[in-house]
């Protein structure tokens, strides 16, 4: 059995009134590695040590000068050779389990210590103990238990009737009210349509909250009081954090209109910055601005955004970056225009994701229109019975392929039967050219930062794209500006890839005489790489000369680069594009002092230097000062 390691107040039997103790010295240097006030009840001393309580200073001292807690000292702790003190080693500890109180032999007496989760308290014997199963069934049996426990049963009975019939309820096993609570939480869960990934989120908070019984029972909520919580405590905090971090640091800026059907019309004044405490990056919402519905002009919405600007005393020369999509390109790029003229050092970029979708679009009108419409009419043939709904998935089993629920819907419910032969190979191609689209919108929806990537990804996407229609001789090496259209920097019709599968299907339909209407495939898709290739060149950022220097900071060239030099170059030429603050060009070590600056100033336009490049930059620095000396 456990030795005993204290007493607990014991409120069901006599209350005895706790002495007046005198404090101990807090700087008593024979104390303090191993003596601890309880936090539960300041007239106790406990002595992590021995595992033993006292209720004064007298005792402690007397304990101090013991022999068992010397031993224990020798026992247990170890010299620190650090500061000379003495260091207690980690030992685990057994928590007390709640499933043990519904165990018949211990409900009479079991009860969980209230100040000390790794014991259990003993309401015959006063005492706790390790909180160990094993410690309880032997202390069960010990005979100081017994004999205390044929004292006292009648007294413990009673008081355990009298708590029954107050409750007045059927007495349930732990587990079993464990499971009766998770499957009232998973029926609210369905009831109410929550997504099922944030139950986890939902349960960590009313277990935080239900850490004070009296607190959870005592709230209320309904739908009123929520919104006025979210909207004059939360949103005022939240906003007022977020504008003290962007008063004094770098931030990129995101604008954009509601595009929601309602009375009202907002532009979005989004921010990405990097905390200069934690030198994380945060992307967060700071206001939605309210416009005028009737008149969203560009002048409109700079001038509610300059005047939102000025009423949080957001500085115009923290802004290092400009992003948008392309759908209010019009207005944006008079927003732009104005915004230059008040942050001169201002740089604009696309969104790649919505420039790649753009170019696709482009690109895919050069195919034939009953493409579109097949697809139509197969949504809306599928969809228009549930018998052919449940053939369609009993299709897709077969084939072992995902079971998708067609959304795409048009007015008619007929489905041409597939006349036109050249329909499957214009599908088979856009299945093959379409994945280079596919791929480069998906890089760039990650959530960590690759703008570093940017530049080279988009010339890349490029080359793919032309690899398929255009000659060796402007492949090696790549010509950017090449000019598409020309019948002279085309392959042959022949030669064109079009992918494995319609280039396989092309094949059949020559075998079955079908020549007219492969020159005429050919033809459109030469269209489609055409009409891409421009878009790609016109709207990604494929000769941008900041966005390629940023490649300085990949992993693979921050580590193995050779020539140090063009690096030096190179990150000098980020930090000057973006800015450095006025008279640090004229002080001496100049390049030592751009290269501090330009590691945080690099991350508000979401450049992502992790270690290796941390390294990169203090190396470039040394370099540079010992050629200069």
């Amino acid at each position: 059995m456990s030795p005993s390691i204290g007493k607990v107040p014991n409120q069901d039997a006599h209350n005895y009134p706790l002495r007046t103790i005198n404090p101990l010295p807090p700087t008593d240097e024979r104390y303090k590695s191993w003596i601890r006030e309880v936090s539960s009840d300041d007239s106790l001393y406990y002595c992590n040590i021995c595992e033993k309580s006292f209720s004064c200073s007298s005792q402690v001292s007397r304990h101090a000068e013991s022999a068992y807690h010397k031993n224990k000292i020798q026992k247990k702790l170890s010299n620190n050779d650090d500061d000379d003190q003495l260091s207690i080693k980690k030992t685990y500890k057994e928590k007390f389990q709640q499933r043990w109180l519904d165990i018949e032999e211990f409900k009479c007496w079991l009860r969980e210590n209230p100040y000390e989760n790794h014991l259990y308290y003993c309401l015959i014997c006063d005492k706790s103990f390790d909180a160990h199963l094993s410690h309880i069934y032997l202390h069960a049996d010990s005979k100081m238990h017994l004999d205390k426990y044929k004292n006292r049963s009648i007294e413990i009975n009673k008081s355990i009737d009298d708590s029954n019939r107050q409750t007045n309820e059927p007495l349930l096993s732990f587990d079993e009210r464990k499971r009766e609570a998770e499957i009232r939480f998973a029926a609210l869960i369905a009831d109410k349509n929550i997504p099922h990934h944030i139950a986890k989120d939902i349960l960590s908070c009313f277990q935080h909250i239900g850490k004070d019984p009296k607190v959870l029972a005592s709230m209320s909520m309904g739908r009123t009081k929520c919104k006025n919580i979210i909207t004059n405590v939360l949103c005022p905090v939240e906003t007022e954090r977020v504008v003290d971090k962007i008063q004094n640091t770098k931030f990129s800026i995101f604008i954009d209109e509601t595009s929601d059907i309602c009375n009202d019309k907002w532009m979005t004044l989004f921010v990405r910055y990097v905390d200069s405490e934690t030198l994380n990056t945060y992307s967060q919402l700071v206001k939605l601005i309210k416009i005028h519905a009737k008149d969203s002009s560009a002048e409109k919405l700079f001038h509610a955004f300059k005047c939102e600007m000025w009423k949080l005393q957001i500085p115009f020369n923290n802004i290092v970056a400009l992003s948008c999509d392309q759908g209010m390109e019009r207005k944006v790029s008079s927003f732009k225009t104005k915004l230059q003229s008040v942050c001169p050092r201002l740089i604009t970029f696309p969104c790649p994701c919505h420039s790649a979708s753009l170019a696709a679009h482009a690109a895919t009108n050069r195919i034939p229109e009953f493409c579109e419409e097949f697809t139509r009419k197969i949504a809306t043939y599928i969809n228009s019975r549930p018998k052919r709904s449940a053939i369609f998935r009993e299709f897709l089993e077969c084939f072992q392929e995902t079971n998708r629920k067609i959304l795409k819907l048009c007015d008619t419910c007929y489905l041409c039967i597939m006349s036109k032969i050249e329909t499957k190979a214009y599908f088979l191609f856009l299945k093959y050219a379409l994945n280079y689209f596919n791929q480069f919108n998906a890089y760039f929806q990650a959530s960590e930062t690759r703008i570093h990537q940017l530049q080279t990804k988009s010339s890349n996407f490029l080359f793919d794209i032309s690899k398929n229609f255009l000659k060796n001789t402007h492949l090696k090496p790549f010509f950017i500006d090449v000019v598409f259209s020309l019948k002279e920097n085309q392959k042959n019709l022949n030669e064109i890839n079009l992918g494995l599968d319609c280039e396989e299907y092309l094949d059949e339909l020559i075998q079955q005489g079908h020549e007219d209407v492969i020159t005429t495939v050919r033809e459109n898709c030469l269209a489609f790489y055409v009409a891409a290739a421009e878009e790609i060149r016109k709207r990604l950022p494929i000769t941008n000369i900041f966005l390629s220097k940023l490649n300085v900071f990949k992993p693979s060239v921050s580590l193995f680069e050779n020539d140090r030099e063009t690096s030096f170059n190179d990150v000098s030429f980020i930090v000057k594009t973006i800015g450095v603050a006025e008279g640090r060009k004229e002080e001496e070590g100049v390049m030592t002092g751009i290269l501090k600056v330009g590691r945080n100033r690099l991350k508000m336009v979401g450049v992502c230097i992790n270690m290796e490049m941390e390294r990169k930059l203090e190396r470039l620095a040394e370099w540079r000062e010992r050629k200069r000396r």
